[in-house]
């Protein structure tokens, strides 16, 4: 199909109305973010050099290890492209405002290697610590997220956490 962004494709071209909704969607996603920074505190913590602590936790008196929470998802080639922006733009918000997350990232599926075993996009997101992972696992931030995934008709997902090693 043709590419319509980073994050997902169409089967036909987008309309002038598709057009101007996603970059309304687009604008609102990025108030929402900036809004969010705004009055959240940033989560990730940094050395007196100024590098991300992740090994280490969000600091030296933490003896427990960084969580990785790694999500693979299938989502069609055909879920409107809204959807799979405003998914994405959800969960990139949870770094401000769930406690204990250091790090977010996500993106489609980019290789040739062709291993993805029909998952087409993922997210991660580094916890302090497993303490911190299993309160989000709670958090009611966390638990609305499953409108979204209904939106882009995401039914297959695999998660996979870690501790990383030091």
């Amino acid at each position: 199909g043709k590419s319509c962004g980073s994050l997902c494709k169409l089967g036909k071209p987008a309309t002038k109305q598709q057009t101007n909704m996603k970059i309304i969607l687009c604008l609102v996603s990025l108030l929402v973010i900036v809004h969010a920074v705004s009055f959240y505190p940033q989560p990730i913590s940094k050395s007196s050099s100024g590098i991300h602590k992740e090994v280490q936790g969000d600091g030296d008196d933490d003896p427990l290890p960084n969580i990785s929470h790694s999500i693979l998802m299938q989502i069609p080639q055909d879920a409107p492209e809204v959807a799979v922006l405003a998914l994405f733009s959800e969960l990139a918000s949870f770094q401000y405002r769930i406690p204990g997350i250091l790090r977010y990232s996500a993106g489609a599926y980019y290789s040739n290697e062709h291993l993805n075993r029909g998952y087409t996009h993922a997210f991660n997101i580094i916890f302090v610590n497993v303490t911190m992972r299993d309160a989000y696992l709670i958090n009611p931030v966390h638990k609305a997220i499953g409108p979204y995934f209904d939106a882009v008709n995401c039914s297959v997902t695999l998660g996979f956490d870690y501790e990383i090693f030091q």
